[in-house]
């Protein structure tokens, strides 16, 4: 999947003020039109101008969330609410790894969307990605979530709702306009799929986070010019166009020299090579690494480039030094994946550490089915499944679910499969009720 990130739309600064419910609690699910209170603007004051990004009202009457990306150059941020008044953000919770940043508004405003249960989210459901227009109305885009990324944190989703320039910081919702997450990038997949990457908020933890003003998170930033802005931007269009020898490389190169903006340089960097221009980008991207050695991101790539070739030692090295930066689900992940060729026992333990941080990683799953011998007394990676059995419910892969299912019931651990499948009865009723249709073993008795 290739990850790009949306370019900020520059759009006039019109409001509408309308009639709203009376304030004060979070919003009720009854479809779209009740995130409607909750999708805002912010005027992006930098250097040049202003510019709208999206955003919504979550979790709290004073907290806005938006995507980071679109607020990192930001001199000045204001909320402007549906209601035509505005409010200036105060603190920063910064998310920076899933590209999400926590906004808190001096304004107390009423309405706030609370995020959707995530144990109930499933391939195929319903997703919509909502934004307030200039003209105080509301615009959705629908599709259906398509799944994960084992190359990014599974802090995301996938889904298949289109969006276009303008739409980074929009709420992403379900069916009944509850809060799925933040849209934060474009993807495209193999063949003409495309669609939404959307960042859950329910992984983001804010409560662990450190909190900031307004005045020392822009302080803590590095300065942005007028000419990088035009380099990351001919890039894109270059990268869309399909121009990757041209004017591409050549802005590549420019924001090398850039010292303090690796992460717009990072993702254009992955893009090329996730293509297939590894050859041609080796050796920007070893002066990248060279530059930026404690960059997850590049040690991350480059780590899969070495267990693509099939290097295992020099890739374990790259993920043990990206996960010595930060850890998480997904280098855990790919330490269990370039282990299994060598060393059954450490690839399996890795899977299981990966599912301690994100119980519903469908990838540390597949994994551990993948490796499952059911038929072998005391297999590690059965009973790695039988141990995570009660947390299937978070699993969002129908065929995950199913196929770990299918190893205990195998195994001879039927008891433990009804207790896992009865336990899905009050957050997943469909996926359980398929489940008993599949296994009729696992149907109480009568």
């Amino acid at each position: 999947m290739i990850r790009s990130y949306l370019l900020v739309a520059v759009w006039a600064l019109i409001t509408t003020a309308i009639a709203l419910p009376t304030p004060g609690r979070p919003l009720p699910t009854g479809g779209d039109d009740e995130a409607l209170p909750a999708a805002v603007q912010l005027v992006r004051r930098r250097e040049g101008g202003s510019t709208l990004v999206s955003g919504v009202a979550a979790l709290s009457n004073h907290t806005i969330l938006t995507a980071r990306h679109c607020v990192t150059d930001a001199g000045e941020l204001i909320v402007l609410y549906p209601d035509g008044q505005s409010a200036r953000i105060t603190r920063v919770t910064d998310c920076a790894e899933t590209d999400v940043v926590a906004l808190t508004s001096e304004r107390d405003w009423g309405f706030f969307l609370e995020p959707v249960n995530p144990g109930i989210l499933e391939i195929d459901d319903i997703l919509r990605v909502v934004r307030c227009t200039n003209s105080g109305g509301l615009e959705v885009s629908e599709g259906r979530i398509s799944g994960q990324d084992s190359h990014d944190d599974p802090s995301g989703l996938i889904g298949t709702a289109q969006v276009s320039p303008g739409w980074s910081g929009s709420a992403a919702v379900d069916s009944s306009g509850r809060l799925i997450g933040v849209a934060v990038a474009s993807w495209s997949g193999s063949g003409n799929e495309t669609g939404v990457a959307v960042v859950r908020v329910s992984t983001l933890d804010l409560p662990s986070r450190k909190t900031v003003s307004w005045a020392d998170w822009k302080a803590g930033r590095p300065a942005t010019s007028a000419e990088y802005s035009r380099l990351v931007s001919d890039s894109v269009q270059s990268f869309i166009q399909g121009d990757y020898e041209g004017q591409f490389r050549q802005s590549l190169q420019a924001l090398l020299l850039q010292d303090d903006h690796q992460v717009a340089f990072t993702t254009l960097l992955l893009a090329s090579m996730k293509l297939g221009k590894n050859s041609r980008f080796s050796e920007t991207f070893e002066r990248a690494l060279a530059k930026w050695p404690n960059s997850k991101p590049l040690l991350m790539y480059a780590g899969r480039a070495r267990a693509e070739s099939q290097s295992w030692e020099a890739a374990a090295g790259f993920f043990e030094r990206a996960r010595a930066v930060q850890d998480g689900p997904v280098v855990r992940f790919w330490l269990g994946y370039v282990s299994e060729a060598n060393d059954r026992a450490k690839a399996i333990d890795w899977f299981s550490r990966s599912l301690d941080l994100d119980p519903g990683f469908g990838f540390a799953y597949q994994s551990l089915y993948r490796m499952a011998r059911p038929e072998v007394a005391g297999d590690e990676a059965t009973l790695a499944l039988l141990h995570r059995a009660d947390s299937l419910v978070h699993v969002i892969a129908f065929h995950h679910i199913e196929a770990v299912i299918r190893i205990l019931v195998r195994a001879g651990h039927v008891e433990e499969a009804r207790r896992a499948v009865e336990k899905m009865r009050d957050q997943r009723p469909y996926a359980a009720a398929r489940l008993l249709v599949v296994f009729p073993v696992l149907r109480p008795p009568e």
